[in-house]
């Protein structure tokens, strides 16, 4: 699923290592959307992104991003956890540059004399 927003909040970098050894890092952020346009409240969502994809994807709040999230749930310890993992994160500033179609002029409004006003014109609207 992909959601169109901005980044509302950008968390600092936490890293840690596995009992394997290994080490990760992680940066949580906030991303504030409308899911339908006739919204009046927008909604927010709080992913995080891990490793080497904190420097690719380079995130600021008040970016305009578009984000690939799934989610999963998992148990530990007889109780439940929803978690929503973000595998893709488009920025204005990295997203591929789509080529604008050809424009088509369209007609342009026809305009009424100085001191003539629509009234004037037969219209019956008083603007």
């Amino acid at each position: 699923m992909d959601i169109k927003g901005r980044i509302y909040k950008v968390f600092p970098t936490v890293k840690g290592t596995r009992q394997d050894g290994t080490e990760w890092s992680r940066q949580d952020f906030i991303v504030e959307f409308f899911e339908h346009e006739t919204d009046r409240y927008a909604d927010r969502v709080m992913l995080n992104i891990m490793n080497e994809r904190i420097k690719e994807c380079d995130l600021h709040e008040g970016d305009e991003v578009t984000v690939g999230i799934g989610h999963s749930v998992r148990e530990y310890k007889g109780r439940w956890y929803n978690e929503i993992r973000c595998y893709k994160v488009l920025t204005t500033a990295n997203a591929p540059q789509i080529s604008p179609a050809v424009e088509t002029s369209a007609p342009q409004p026809s305009v009424a004399p100085q001191g003539e006003t629509k009234a004037e014109e037969g219209d019956d609207l008083p603007f």
